[in-house]
């Protein structure tokens, strides 16, 4: 099991004031509560709901009270073991491209058609993370797909309607399609992190 902390270089980025030092254990904080005292980590596929400007990899004190808390964990003491240089404001594009395009080709395989713009604004997005774009084809790019989104969101509205008899197998067939795309983000993530 891997532990995460993600920091906006050595301060949190999610309220609190430690200031965290690589190797070293921040001071215990006695019964740790979510989101209201505590150090707060992710455990593996957590930290995709997390992800922010540092991501370094953690440890819990094995003294450490430990709460459970649905997306997130909260300790008492724990502290940060590396930070995962592989993980850049260009990597964190990358990392949002290679998920948008595998996303567009699964609703090809699932036999839909996405919209061209689309994956135009997929692959600009990729040319704008590499420095091959500029601000401006990128905002065209980002309202393009937005007005793709928009007539998609329109669409599924007015097919929600004739729905409800075929939810409870939608909502199995979307958890499964959810969780194999986390673990796909997750492997991926784990690539870039440990660059």
């Amino acid at each position: 099991m891997r532990y995460w902390k993600v920091l906006d270089g050595r301060e949190s980025t999610n309220g609190g004031s430690c200031r965290w030092r690589l190797r070293v254990w921040a001071p215990e904080i006695p019964n740790p509560e979510p989101c209201v005292c505590g150090y707060h980590l992710c455990r593996d596929e957590q930290v995709l709901g997390w992800l922010g400007p540092t991501i370094c990899e953690a440890e819990i004190h094995p003294d450490a009270k430990v709460v459970e808390c649905g997306d997130k964990i909260v300790v008492s003491r724990c502290r940060i073991i590396r930070e995962c240089t592989g993980w850049t404001e260009r990597t964190a594009r990358e990392f949002a491209c290679d998920c948008a395009a595998r996303a567009l080709r699964r609703e090809h395989r699932a036999g839909c058609r996405p919209d061209r713009r689309s994956y135009a604004a997929v692959r600009v997005a990729r040319r704008y993370a590499r420095g091959e774009a500029t601000r401006k084809e990128l905002s065209a790019a980002m309202a393009a797909a937005w007005d793709v989104a928009g007539a998609a969101a329109r669409a599924a509205a007015r097919a929600a309607a004739g729905a409800a008899a075929r939810a409870a197998a939608w909502d199995a067939a979307r958890a499964a399609a959810w969780d194999a795309a986390r673990k796909w983000q997750y492997k991926r993530l784990l690539r870039l992190l440990e660059a």
